[in-house]
């Protein structure tokens, strides 16, 4: 009885994927659940995202990994594809999920730059911080880049402020980005 109630969960949640994607929907797989979950995004919040974009063929499009720099936008506000508000909708803080988008609620026909038209797109999302309003870098203040050894925000009138620990030896500051200080190594 145990294998056939089992087989029938597994058969109904298979259904309703099917069922999603030919609906037209967001298909969502939750790859990790934190064990505690606080807060639920929802629409008003603002989230900040890991994320790796790729085409149905497994080529990335966009990594916010590389650039070491989550993506923050506020959930409802239509600041990102429909594709990603549904998909974010309810996840957790740690929460990691896949989120199989179809055109018509990602890019369209149009595409957008190396994403072609009418492409279904596919996204391992990461949801990184659930806050009430926009965590802005305060003017002057230090952004997380790699090689720094931590992500807190220190003001400072210039780079020679910043306490040395955050670059492991503490040497080879040199202009990164933007205007922001980085160890030359990691330029």
């Amino acid at each position: 009885m145990a294998k056939l109630t089992l087989a029938l969960v597994l058969a109904v949640a298979a259904l309703s994927r099917i069922a999603l994607a030919e609906e037209g929907g967001v298909q969502i797989d939750v790859k990790h659940k934190p064990d505690t979950c606080e807060t639920k995004a929802q629409n008003g919040d603002w989230v900040a995202v890991h994320y790796v974009g790729k085409l149905t063929d497994g080529t990335e499009f966009d990594s916010s990994y590389t650039r070491n720099d989550p993506i923050e936008f506020q959930l409802g506000a239509q600041q990102v594809i429909p594709g990603w508000e549904q998909g974010i909708q309810g996840m957790c803080v740690g929460e990691k999920r896949k989120l199989t988008i179809p055109p018509h609620l990602g890019y369209g026909q149009e595409g957008s730059g190396p994403i072609p038209g009418g492409a279904t797109l596919i996204f391992d999302v990461d949801l990184v911080r659930i806050t009430e309003e926009p965590q802005d870098s305060p003017q002057g203040g230090y952004e997380e880049y790699p090689g720094a050894l931590s992500g807190e925000w220190h003001d400072v009138d210039s780079y020679e402020d910043l306490p040395a620990h955050l670059f492991g030896d503490g040497e080879g500051y040199a202009e990164g980005d933007e205007g922001q200080w980085v160890p030359e190594d990691q330029q």
